[in-house]
């Protein structure tokens, strides 16, 4: 049994949200923190377009915003919260409530869409992750790390920007809890009427958006899959898609 299935399992045990029914689809949940902390429209809709297109995984289309604490976080292993600047400090009960949905777990990616390396989103992600994970602090995922053949082969660079050679992680265990991009993994998806990419990815255009939305694939399968990629077994189908893709067979 994956993760999401162990969670989806806590859940349908012990939720106190009555009379919700989880879908069993793959369910997305924005970690609402307040104006500054929400997603650009139509993000998720494109980034599930492209899991679907590239894997058997069936997003649920709905995707919430959830307050820390919120009974129905139970129903979302993977939270998502994408601040342009730091929110406010969370109370003691949401720290704790999220601290419980990580523990049971679940995955919180942090995505930073200000553009800025260093700046006040960057240091309350690092507070944030500390709070969320005492005696863990977000750290570079070391080469060769699950995460970035969890899908595709990934070097871990890519996003709207170009400030952070590859996501940090908070462990949990040996699980990587909390990850955090300053390269803003949520700007990549956007589209016009006509389909054109509303923000430029910079300096690298468009594979650089390719390489952030395969990144970001990664994540949700990692999410919901763990290390069991690790296996030996599997070495052939990476050594595969590895070929594929650097002949171009794949997208």
């Amino acid at each position: 049994m994956n993760r999401a299935a162990l969670f989806l399992a806590s859940a349908l045990c012990c939720s106190p949200a009555a009379g919700e029914v989880p879908s069993g689809n793959f369910a997305l949940a924005e970690l609402d923190l307040g104006p500054g902390c929400r997603a650009p429209e139509g993000a998720w809709k494109e980034a599930f377009a492209f899991i679907r297109l590239n894997t058997s995984v069936e997003p649920d289309p709905e995707v919430p915003r959830l307050a820390p604490g919120d009974p129905r976080l139970v129903y979302h292993p993977f939270l998502a919260v994408s601040c342009s600047k730091a929110p406010p400090a969370l109370s003691y009960s949401a720290i704790t409530a999220l601290r419980l949905h990580l523990s049971a777990g679940g995955t919180l990616l942090l995505n930073n869409s200000s553009g800025a390396r260093g700046g006040s989103v960057e240091r309350w992600a690092r507070d944030f992750a500390g709070l969320l994970l005492p005696g863990a602090g977000l750290e570079p995922l070391p080469p060769g790390h699950v995460l970035f053949k969890s899908f595709f082969i990934s070097r871990g660079r890519g996003g709207r920007f170009d400030l952070q050679a590859v996501p940090e992680a908070a462990f949990r265990s040996d699980r990587a809890a909390v990850i955090y991009s300053a390269n803003d993994l949520a700007g990549i998806w956007p589209v016009s009427a006509a389909g054109a990419p509303v923000y430029p990815c910079l300096p690298g255009g468009e594979p650089q958006r390719l390489e952030g939305r395969r990144l970001f694939l990664n994540i949700v399968m990692y999410a919901l899959t763990g290390s069991y990629k690790e296996d030996a077994v599997h070495q052939p189908f990476l050594i595969e898609k590895m070929r594929r893709l650097s002949s171009g067979e794949a997208q």
